[in-house]
């Protein structure tokens, strides 16, 4: 049995809207579908460097104010382990840097994410309330 791939991803919130992404390269899973943005961690790295490194990769930012919110498995073509951290601060402009488009929506039921997703957008809802 093989081990999952990990990945961390950022749940990049501005008020009450959070930053999604929709790919638009040749990508057989993530093509044209709304996802919360993130990517794989590296062999030897650990989670919060892969953090770092992944968001400045990805949008070009730096986060200021992090939290982590958990831990899910996840499979579509392959095993994976998603790491999800709730961003509420960063240095820098956002850009797309990897062919997706971003979009600031505000989190709700039938935005066609998946049901991780979904289920991490509900304890991130929770964990902005109470802080």
């Amino acid at each position: 049995m093989s081990s999952p791939v990990e990945c961390v991803c950022f749940v990049v919130v501005s008020g009450s809207k959070v930053l999604f992404e929709r790919r638009y390269y040749e990508d057989s899973v993530s093509t044209h579908r709304i996802n919360i943005p993130g990517g794989h961690i590296e062999h030897g790295e650990s989670q919060e460097p892969a953090l770092f490194r992944e968001i400045k990769e990805e949008l070009d930012i730096i986060p200021l104010s992090y939290d982590f919110l958990g831990s899910h498995n996840f499979e579509l073509t392959a095993k994976q382990l998603l790491h999800y951290y709730l961003i509420t601060e960063w240095k820098g402009e956002l850009k797309a840097q990897e062919g997706q488009r971003l979009q600031w929506l505000e989190p709700r039921k039938g935005l066609g994410i998946n049901s991780v997703d979904q289920k991490v957008l509900d304890v991130a809802s929770l964990w902005k309330a109470h802080t």
